[in-house]
């Protein structure tokens, strides 16, 4: 909707005579409000907030904020907080109405990203065995463990797994803007080393200690 109003211009034509005639010309003017909202585009964490704006700003103005997804700390504030507990992209609405009537709209698109994976490994392991580190997001990834341990895969894993390599492990999760640390203690079991002492005669029916 534009705020409409009215320029009334009034002719009046007079001749040698003195004759007049006339003329009333109405003329509608159609104007909207020019608005706009700061930032129109960014890239926010999940668990962050950000600092939305639009212009102009009066106090005799109404403002209403609409989101696809996020919420806003005070959605009829000229300058409100957005955050999002989703992924995704936002797609934020701003409209402005004056107390003549005239309606205004902007729009931005915020894209919210996460790091917040998860670290997990298969264990305990049996030493000898096979140790499988695991993360449940996308992103870029740096390991770091005991015994010197370094991988920057998403899944690495250990072969011949011994007691060295026990402990805790990390991954810095890194996706677009956000990082996130997620840590997994990874136990490894020892083989148990059974000896067997010389060959004895036992009698049926007796006890073996």
């Amino acid at each position: 909707a534009g705020c409409n109003y009215s320029i009334v211009w009034t002719w009046v034509a007079t001749d040698n005579c003195g004759n007049q005639a006339t003329l009333v010309q109405n003329i509608e003017v159609i104007d909207e409000l020019n608005i706009a909202i700061t930032p129109d585009a960014g890239d926010i964490c999940l668990g962050e907030t950000l600092q939305l704006s639009v212009s102009p700003i009066d106090p005799s103005y109404t403002y209403v904020w609409n989101t696809t997804i996020g919420t806003f700390d005070n959605p009829n504030s000229a300058t409100p907080v957005f955050s999002s507990t989703s992924e995704g992209t936002a797609v934020i609405t701003v409209q402005i109405t004056s107390l003549g009537g005239c309606v205004g709209t902007a729009n931005a698109s915020i894209v919210i990203g996460s790091a917040n994976g998860i670290a997990t490994a298969n264990s305990p392991v049996c030493a000898g065995s096979r140790l499988n580190l695991n993360v449940s997001v996308d992103g870029t990834f740096q390991w770091e463990g005991p015994n010197g341990f370094t991988s920057t895969l998403r899944n690495p894993s250990i072969n011949n797994t011994q007691s060295v390599n026990a402990g805790t492990y990390s991954v810095t999760i890194t996706n677009g803007n956000c990082t996130n640390v997620s840590t997994v203690e990874v136990v490894v079991e020892e083989e148990p080393n059974i000896i067997l002492i010389g060959d004895t005669e036992v009698c049926e029916g007796d006890d073996i200690e």
